[in-house]
């Protein structure tokens, strides 16, 4: 495998790689302790936060730097969920 599809898949931002995500995460077996992301992306990009509390992680290891506006998009997204299930 390339150098250039190794970064292709490292890439969260990829969509391929969000549907691997996705599929991964809608198949994980029930009841298990809720995953956790910890990692920079998440911290340094908002939507990947939210693309991930879409998909059932409702715990993520945030940088102090990225703390607020992952708050505040993270909350956008719980309340986008909220208005869809009422």
């Amino acid at each position: 495998m390339s150098t250039t599809n190794i970064r292709r898949l490292e890439n969260q931002d990829n969509d391929d790689v969000k549907e691997t995500l996705r599929v991964l995460l809608q198949k994980r077996p029930t009841p298990i302790p809720t995953p956790a992301s910890a990692a920079r992306r998440p911290s340094d990009c908002p939507d990947f936060a939210a693309f991930l509390v879409r998909h059932g992680i409702d715990s993520i290891s945030l940088n102090p730097d990225g703390v607020i506006d992952v708050l505040e998009r993270v909350a956008e997204v719980e309340k986008e969920d909220t208005a869809v299930a009422v």
